[in-house]
């Protein structure tokens, strides 16, 4: 199952106690997820081995997301092959970012969005991380990386 959230999509977990007001959320969220049953789109209801039941619901309001069956493993669906490395995993470090942009004479701001170099990125967590950086979007994305350099010579 491969599922997009678009831009306002969130998956909900609850307890199943049979009717919504009684169920409880699990996790802890930052934001607050939404219970408005109008946009939810797909309820899975799980019972586990010793009978504890769940409740995923996915919920929606832009309906910009997505949920897709597909056979194989999700690195090799069309849609997901050619995607970059994950910017949330321990994969990706100063190095690795070094060798994706060494040699492209894009601007930064358009390699970081490139989704075949690191996929997810958006223009709100792009412009925003360049900004803290103190980097300029339109600044050669190959002359980002000296070897031997740290980010703060690298600004300055």
């Amino acid at each position: 199952l491969i599922c997009h959230l678009g831009m306002s999509g969130s998956f909900r977990i609850e307890t199943s106690n049979d009717t919504p007001d009684s169920s409880e959320i699990l996790g802890a969220f930052y934001h607050e997820r939404s219970k408005s049953a109008v946009h939810d789109h797909v309820v899975f209801h799980i019972v586990s081995p010793q009978g504890a039941r769940s409740r995923v619901t996915f919920n929606d309001p832009r309906r910009f997301g997505f949920m897709l069956f597909s056979e194989g493993t999700p690195d090799t669906h069309p849609m997901l092959a050619g995607l970059g490395v994950e910017p949330t995993g321990n994969a990706l470090d100063g190095e690795l970012l070094a060798s994706l942009l060494k040699g492209r004479k894009s601007p930064l701001k358009a390699a970081l969005l490139d989704q075949r170099l690191i996929a997810g990125l958006g223009n709100i967590y792009v412009s925003e991380a360049l900004w803290r950086a103190g980097l300029s979007p339109l600044r050669e994305a190959g002359s980002i990386a000296k070897p031997g350099k740290r980010a703060k010579q690298q600004r300055d």
